[in-house]
């Protein structure tokens, strides 16, 4: 079976019939596209999918779409974030540049200016699009089967798309079974710098992993407090 990469994009738009014109054009163009309407089902999807890029509508209802984007720095720090809005207030784009986005696109616009605007973000943050799973080779942890290329965890009912950070600490974990990871270690193969004292990104994405396993009670991370963790399967 040929492998076909994609990126994967999360659209959040409540407007239903412009939401369903984004998605289409985009699909049409070769991208992945997931649409949402609020921010409580996109936060769902950010919790168990992996995503390449974020298309936040600034309105929404509930929870706007800059309280959304600081949901996705926490949950994913890597993934890049354009907004989408009918304001003009510069105000409202320093608000959106403080919490994290990369570009704008302001309503009304054509789909293919917003198809670049995410070109030129995905190349300008070097990011490898997706693929699926043909016959690559995988990993055995527990009940679980770990594709390293193309970055995906499946445990035969349910697939998880693994960002690059994600996919490196579940290797590390891997080669040490069993054997203590300090956070100087997997900062420096997985951050690849040293360890930042301040920083909490090793616990932060270590609770992401423990989500993922958690089907399969055979497999624990196990807490050595302040000092790292130790990966049983």
């Amino acid at each position: 079976m040929e492998t076909k990469v994609r990126y994967h994009l999360l659209i959040v738009e409540d407007d239903q019939n412009l939401g369903s014109v984004i998605k289409d054009y985009l699909q049409d163009s070769g991208f992945n596209a997931t649409l949402t309407d609020t921010a409580i089902k996109a936060r769902k999807l950010m919790e168990t999918n992996d995503f390449d890029l974020a298309i936040l509508d600034v309105k929404l209802p509930g929870i706007d779409g800059f309280k959304l984007a600081d949901q996705l720095r926490t949950l994913h720090p890597e993934v890049p974030i354009i907004f989408m809005t009918a304001l003009n207030d510069p105000k409202d784009r320093v608000k959106g540049l403080k919490v994290g986005a990369h570009d704008y696109v302001t309503k009304p616009f054509e789909p293919e200016e917003l198809k670049l605007r995410i070109r030129n973000v995905l190349r300008r943050f070097d990011i490898e699009p997706k693929a699926n799973v043909s016959d690559k080779k995988f990993l055995k942890i527990g009940k679980f089967k770990f594709y390293p290329v193309p970055r995906l965890l499946s445990d035969g009912d349910n697939e998880i798309n693994l960002s690059k950070r994600e996919a490196q600490l579940i290797m590390l974990f891997y080669e040490n079974r069993k054997r203590f990871v300090s956070r100087e270690m997997a900062y420096r193969h997985v951050w690849n710098k040293p360890e930042d004292l301040g920083s909490r990104s090793y616990d932060v994405y270590v609770g992401k992993l423990r989500k993922y396993f958690m089907s399969d009670p055979l497999i624990t991370i196990k807490n050595i407090h302040g000092k790292g963790y130790i990966m049983y399967f």
